[in-house]
């Protein structure tokens, strides 16, 4: 061998042995770089690194990881990508989407992320399973990608479901009002809330007077409308967290929680009479509508449901026997 001939450290496996006992072997060679540099110096230095045990570890780390079908993404600290699969790669499209999911990749170098989170990539749902590794010696966050797509899909398309059937048992078909259901339920909850001593509560009960002369007069198509219209001008007549809702035909109901200042549930009963009485226009004609409302107050006039609803109902029925287009308080004697 020339003198200066350089050698090239390799790997050479000790016999019964495996791939991690493997010696070094001097091995000649005649290449000579063109940058004057000894022939074998930078070869050398990359075989040793190869053969080293660290390289072998995460070399074949890497192919595991090649082989698993699932988006993975290796990032070291600062968001340093240290490794991503084909997978991960297709996953990621075109630049401009890459672009939008580098954030979120970055950030699972971060030690808030929980171990699993739910990320969009590629325009997929993805569960991200998260690991803390090392790799190459590297501290480092392992992510795997689990595309939960289709179960989302399923689970959505559950939960509309499970919503429209909700909504169904729990709303007027034709106003969007809470209905009967709804409505007890929520009275019971807001009963149940207030304490007998410092709250109290308002329930009016509406019944409008000549829906029927409408419906013989010009249809129930009408009649439909003039109960739409209703119910929107009684909503905008009440606070936000009031609750207005449709018992059936031509009845309503409006719970009015924490109001304990009588003279302000007057004027919301006469301003909800006054809305309900103006003409309602429906079919190129004006229409004619007034209301009877009978008002109980908890804890005055009962202190349950069942007898909150009966006292309101009984008020609203004096003021349909004095010719109706008014309001009555419940009295004891009524019924």
């Amino acid at each position: 061998m020339n003198s200066e001939e350089a050698r090239i450290i390799e790997p050479r496996p000790q016999a019964g042995g495996s791939g991690r006992d493997a010696e070094l072997t001097e091995v000649p060679t005649s290449a000579r770089p063109s940058n004057g540099m000894r022939p074998g110096m930078v070869a050398a230095e990359t075989v040793r690194e190869i053969g080293s045990p660290e390289f072998r570890e995460t070399h074949a780390f890497e192919m595991l990881l090649q082989a698993i079908p699932l988006p993975v993404h290796v990032i070291g600290a600062g968001g340093r990508v240290l490794f991503r699969n084909v997978t991960m790669q297709n996953a990621l499209g075109d630049s401009e989407e890459r672009d939008g999911c580098w954030t979120v990749l970055r950030d699972m170098g971060r030690p808030c992320w929980d171990e699993e989170q739910l990320r969009m990539l590629g325009g997929k749902t993805f569960q991200v399973n998260r690991a803390e590794i090392l790799f190459g010696g590297i501290p480092a966050v392992l992510a795997i990608f689990l595309d939960i797509t289709p179960q989302k899909s399923k689970d959505e398309q559950r939960r509309l479901y499970d919503s429209s059937i909700w909504k169904q048992a729990n709303h007027d078909s034709l106003t969007g009002l809470p209905n009967r259901n709804l409505f007890l339920a929520r009275l019971n909850h807001a009963i149940r809330n207030l304490g007998r001593e410092r709250d109290a509560l308002t329930l009016l009960f509406l019944d409008l007077d000549n829906l029927k002369v409408v419906n013989d007069s010009s249809g129930h198509g009408c009649g439909d409308k003039v109960l739409m219209e209703t119910a929107r001008r009684i909503i905008g007549c009440v606070r936000d967290g009031d609750t207005v809702a449709r018992l059936g035909g031509d009845e309503f109901t409006v719970i009015l929680p924490g109001l304990r200042n009588r003279q302000r549930v007057e004027e919301i009963a006469e301003a909800i009479l006054g809305a309900v009485r103006q003409p309602i226009a429906v079919n190129g004609q004006e229409v004619l509508v007034t209301a009877s409302m009978g008002v109980a107050f908890y804890p005055t006039d009962s202190t349950d449901t069942d007898g909150l609803l009966k006292s309101a109902d009984l008020a609203m029925y004096a003021v349909k026997k004095r010719g109706g287009n008014g309001c009555a308080h419940f009295v004891v004697g009524l019924g």
